[in-house]
């Protein structure tokens, strides 16, 4: 197992791109690769999660997900980096560090702009997301923008 950049050993073998309908690690687990960490979580949404969409924690079990919802926008538990989450899928979500985001069709993400979740796991900036929630729940801030429903590099810090 290789070390990181916090002096931690990895705790699973299983890349952070791979997703199974079976369980490869502990849910919760947590790892880092090149500076990014990453927490093993499982969808227990009734929806496919694509790359660049954040997901919220549900009420199912600890670590399980789910895309926000149009009626209600919690705290971005993590963005799905790397590959697509089928429904009952186990597998990786970025919680720190840097990835791409998914903007919203009505939104444009500008450089600088701080994001919370949207609806349906978008990205969008405060000033139009706060419609949704009673607080401002950042979890990052763009460092490239993007068109409208299009994906641009943010960092995040989300809740985990």
């Amino acid at each position: 197992m290789s070390s990181n950049s916090y002096g931690y050993q990895s705790i699973s073998p299983i890349g952070v791109s791979h997703v199974c309908a079976t369980a490869k690690a502990q849910l919760g687990d947590r790892k880092w690769v090149k500076g990014n960490e990453y927490v093993y979580v499982y969808n227990a949404g009734g929806e496919e999660i694509y790359p660049g969409y954040g997901v919220c924690y549900s009420a199912v079990s600890g670590y399980s997900v789910t895309v926000s919802s149009v009626t209600e926008v919690n705290e971005c538990a993590g963005v799905v980096a790397n590959v697509t989450f089928a429904t009952a899928d186990y597998g990786w979500i970025l919680v720190n560090g840097f990835v791409k985001v998914e903007a919203p069709a009505s939104d444009i993400l500008a450089v600088g702009d701080r994001i919370q979740m949207g609806t349906d796991g978008v990205h969008a900036p405060v000033t139009t997301a706060t419609a949704l929630v009673a607080v401002n729940r950042i979890h990052g801030y763009m460092l490239d923008a993007t068109a409208s429903a299009g994906s641009a590099l943010a960092h995040v810090k989300c809740y985990s």
